[in-house]
């Protein structure tokens, strides 16, 4: 088996091909890192779509009152899960500034797994939102790439709830959620911390 990642820059693309062990199908997570702390890792990745489930149903209840008009929305009756999977895809962005680079393939495998659990048929989106958001990223310039992923993302969700239908406040909401995931996920993944030496 080999795996192949294709690395986008300014005005290039490069393939980089590596081999990949044969003796198991999925990455294994690598003890570079204190046993107790890469449970903790894991653990979090896996509660991550709980977390916001939980946001994105609270959300939803406000949305309702405050724009009304939101109801009317093609696909309004998927915003949490839709939410919840783009919630989750800033985590896995977020992976790359937050975590030691081999156990971040693994991690973001995990939050997957169980969007899949939880929404069968969510991979298939994951990989929607992340083409909108690296296809939309190659036309700015680079110090504006990562504050826009939030808002690429937020874009991205309300498109998926509205069919692309236009409605009222949509700036602002998109605002408000590109703030939301932003929030919650900067510092994610450092908020973990190993205490299993003491």
């Amino acid at each position: 088996m080999l795996t192949v990642d294709v690395i986008h820059s300014a005005n290039s693309v490069r393939l980089v091909v590596r081999d990949t062990p044969q003796q198991s199908k999925k990455p294994v997570l690598t003890e570079s890192v204190a046993p107790g702390l890469l449970q903790k890792l894991k653990e979090r990745a896996e509660a991550a779509t709980g977390s916001y489930r939980i946001i994105f149903e609270t959300l939803q209840r406000r949305f309702e009152r405050d724009h009304p008009d939101l109801l009317l929305a093609e696909n309004w009756q998927s915003f949490v899960g839709a939410g919840t999977l783009a919630g989750c895809f800033t985590l896995a962005v977020s992976l790359h500034f937050e975590v030691p680079e081999d156990l971040r393939n693994q991690l973001e495998i995990n939050m997957r797994e169980r969007l899949e659990l939880l929404w069968p048929g969510s991979e298939v989106f994951f990989e929607d939102l992340a083409r909108f958001v690296s296809d939309s990223l190659l036309e700015l310039k680079r110090p504006e790439r990562t504050e826009m992923t939030y808002v690429l993302t937020a874009q991205w969700l309300i498109m998926r709830i509205t069919d692309g239908k236009a409605i009222a406040s949509e700036e602002k909401i998109v605002a408000e959620l590109a703030q939301l995931l932003l929030n919650e996920s900067v510092g994610f993944w450092k908020t973990v911390e190993d205490y299993s030496g003491n």
